[in-house]
């Protein structure tokens, strides 16, 4: 069964969105039974992140010094590549990296696939609807969500100026500082396009659902002083908008450019998209939520 089909059978049979539902299905190595059934038995742990059980491991170490000198540290759950202290200085920073991405690869594609990627997360303490998944991929150069490579993980590292386990636990709690300013995640944002954009088709697009968790993820009140709202707006409105099926290259982008006009004046963005007629139905349908919900477009409640 194809995976598009096993993903609308599992949303079906628990309701959840389609990022949740291949998160899921991706835990479990596509059997729908066994995903839906730990679905069912712990949704939260789906959503932020937790794990119940102890995957296989995979892969190969990529030297036989690492081989030799790498241990497991058991963090009750789950086990987690670290280099002994008395030992890891006799490795170069090249065979640290090489190491904990082995980890964490497949051992037939020698890459880290999404189920390498979601342990990668857990271990690292990241929650699978944090900005964090976003940022390493970007920090990589990762051009495959399903497949990041040796030469792009070490790149990443590199960037991060990390090469053992616990520098990269170090820097996976601050990466929320690169979106902390609209400077910062501006290339984050259209890089989250390409990477996650619907590969089933000749077009450049997000799935809507797609584009709703990466909002979500993405956006912070600081950045988008009007977050709130359009949570809001998302979760009561979005399923009577015409442009829920899609969200094209232009749409993400356009949005980016009202997030910058909101924060130079919120009263203004509201009017000029309201009067100019040519911005996505999305956005304008935003824009009039805000103008109902707030007198004279006076947007204390975005503060």
């Amino acid at each position: 069964m194809e995976k598009n089909d096993l993903v609308s059978k599992f949303r079906k049979a628990t309701g959840t969105q389609n990022a949740i539902a291949q998160r899921v299905l991706a835990w479990c190595s596509w059997n729908l039974d066994e995903a839906v059934k730990a679905y069912n038995e712990n949704p939260d742990d789906f959503k932020t992140g937790k794990k119940k059980k102890e995957r296989k491991k995979r892969g190969k170490r990529s030297s036989k010094a690492a081989k030799a000198e790498i241990t497991e540290e058991i963090h009750e759950e789950p086990t987690t590549p670290v280099l002994e202290e008395s030992k890891s200085t006799t490795l170069s920073d090249k065979d640290k990296t090489s190491a904990i991405f082995s980890h964490y690869a497949n051992k037939e594609t020698h890459t880290i696939d999404s189920n390498g990627l979601l342990q990668l997360y857990t271990d690292l303490g990241i929650s699978l609807t944090d900005a964090a998944t976003i940022i390493f991929p970007y920090t990589c150069s990762m051009t495959d969500f399903d497949a990041l490579t040796e030469a792009q993980f070490c790149k990443g590292m590199n960037a991060l100026g990390k090469s053992n386990w616990g520098g990269l636990k170090t820097a996976a709690k601050s990466m929320h500082e690169d979106i902390s300013t609209l400077e910062k995640l501006t290339p984050i944002y259209k890089y989250a396009m390409e990477l996650f954009r619907d590969r089933g088709t000749s077009h450049k697009h997000l799935k809507h659902e797609v584009a709703v968790l990466l909002w979500g993820q993405l956006l912070t009140k600081e950045v988008f002083p009007c977050k709130e709202q359009w949570d809001d707006f998302l979760g009561e409105y979005q399923k009577d908008l015409p442009a829920k099926k899609a969200v094209t290259t232009d749409v993400w982008n356009m949005f980016l450019e009202f997030v910058r006009m909101v924060r130079e004046n919120k009263e203004e963005a509201v009017k000029k998209v309201m009067e100019d007629g040519v911005w996505p139905i999305i956005i304008e349908a935003f824009a009039g939520y805000l103008r109902k919900t707030v007198n004279s477009f006076c947007l204390k409640s975005c503060y």
